[in-house]
């Protein structure tokens, strides 16, 4: 088996596998019946496969069964289609619909975890599950290497509770600061997005006694899920 490090090229469909046992793998029940029975692809083909941890397989199809199609790895690519920097995301909690449009657009913008930071009433039962489905259907469909977690929503001091050590913290804000400029890029960033209306003061003291700088967004005030997009764009350059 051969080993890469990130490649550049994505492939125009992406599968996941449920297991693997050294070089060979099983795709999940659900990837096997839509790469046998919906792409009829059969023994001899090359299928894309992530394991969601940012690794990417390239598999000689063996066994063409819709429940459980195998295959052997030939080559494998560390880091695919990953930003040089692990993003972490704490985004304050919109109304669901739009909720489910942020993970999926963090997803497709490299970010790694998501904690979703509660301001009033909290989701539904089931929403994380949904929002994890979301995350999955995302990296599937940008072909990239890493499905990020997504965390049960939460008070802004609980998920920075959870954070580890360190990092370069970012809180993103209408007349923020100007950008940190860094003489060496960081291996990891926390980025911190309020709700529509911004983080309340006693969340915006409780980040800055947490390390995070505030940087500015803008002269408009932008929607939650805008602002995500905004602030990802600019760090993935």
């Amino acid at each position: 088996m051969r080993t890469s490090g990130t490649r550049e090229m994505v492939s125009p469909v992406t599968f996941f596998f449920g297991s693997r046992h050294q070089e060979r793998f099983q795709l999940s029940p659900e990837d096997s019946h839509h790469a046998v029975r919906v792409l009829r692809h059969g023994p001899g083909d090359i299928l894309w496969c992530i394991d969601g941890s940012g690794t990417a397989f390239e598999v000689l199809l063996a066994e063409a069964d819709s429940r459980a199609a195998q295959g052997t790895i030939v080559r494998e690519h560390s880091r695919f289609n990953e930003p040089a920097a692990q993003i972490e995301l704490l985004c304050g909690m919109t109304q669901p619909a739009r909720m489910d449009w942020v993970v999926e657009k963090a997803t497709e913008l490299g970010v790694h975890k998501i904690y979703p930071v509660l301001g009033g009433q909290a989701p539904g039962p089931g929403r994380v599950r949904r929002w994890s489905r979301i995350a999955r259907g995302a990296a599937k469909q940008c072909c990239r290497g890493v499905v990020p977690q997504v965390f049960e929503p939460a008070a802004l001091a609980t998920q920075i509770n959870l954070l580890a050590p360190g990092g370069l913290r970012i809180r993103a804000e209408v007349g923020g600061g100007k950008w940190p400029v860094q003489e060496v890029p960081p291996d990891r960033m926390v980025l911190a997005i309020g709700r529509d209306n911004g983080f309340s003061e006693p969340e915006v003291s409780l980040l800055a006694d947490s390390g995070f700088t505030p940087v500015d967004l803008g002269p408009r005030r932008l929607r939650a899920e805008t602002a995500v997009v905004a602030v990802l764009t600019l760090v993935s350059k």
